[in-house]
């Protein structure tokens, strides 16, 4: 992969058929983690944003991996590239960018709710598992 494939994916908000390729194409579960990381989200969010305001690298790394590991299964590889900053941050203790790189995956998770919301709401409307792509 070159550079100009990496920024087309960070570009991209959400990935549906990598959320179902990550799952085998199962719609219900991926509706049902969807789901719960729109319920779940905001509290680590929470816990970044004060890992950031205590300067605490190590609270920092592990929330941020949290949640980064959490949008890669989601297919969601924008803000999952901007989660892997905060967790390097956290994990070299450099973290002088890292108010900076919070907001930054604020904003990208605020692009992301609506689709995650949109793309549950689809898969709870179609009970069918799509056929994966050979």
């Amino acid at each position: 992969m070159n550079f100009a494939d990496d920024k087309a994916k960070s570009d991209v908000v959400l990935d549906r058929e990598i959320a179902l390729d990550q799952l085998d194409g199962d719609t219900e579960t991926l509706a049902m983690l969807l789901d719960l990381f729109s319920t779940d989200a905001p509290t680590t969010m929470d816990m970044i944003r004060s890992a950031v305001g205590a300067n605490n690298p190590a609270a920092l790394r592990s929330t941020a991996h949290k949640i980064k590991g959490s949008l890669s299964v989601l297919g969601a590889p924008a803000a999952m590239q901007v989660a892997l900053k905060l967790e390097t941050m956290g994990r070299t203790g450099n973290m002088q960018d890292a108010p900076a790189t919070f907001a930054a995956l604020e904003r990208e998770l605020a692009r992301l709710y609506p689709e995650l919301t949109q793309f549950a709401s689809e898969l709870r409307q179609s009970k069918s598992k799509p056929q994966k792509k050979v």
